[in-house]
């Protein structure tokens, strides 16, 4: 399996907080933010890791979960390790 270092995590941490930010910190009702995730899924985006895909709907409902548990900030010191396993989209 793939490791990665803390500027890695901090990264990857940013890149999910702006990727997210219009749910976070936009005044939306569960309906609008599900809406949101599904429209985002469809579109291209680059990862930090260089590569241009679609995140899943998983993923991006996973992170979100994320912040909503503990804040991004655990990801700087440990990222999820299912977004180390990459599927093509």
């Amino acid at each position: 399996m793939e490791t990665r270092n803390h500027d890695d995590a901090i990264r990857w941490s940013a890149f999910w907080r702006l990727l997210l930010e219009p749910v976070i910190y936009g005044a939306r009702t569960p309906e609008e933010s599900d809406r949101w995730l599904r429209e985002m899924s469809t579109f291209h985006v680059r990862f930090p890791d260089g590569t241009l895909r679609k995140p899943t709907l998983q993923s991006l409902r996973h992170a979100l979960d994320i912040y909503h548990r503990n804040g991004f900030g655990e990801w700087e010191t440990r990222p999820p390790d299912d977004f180390l396993r990459r599927k093509p989209s």
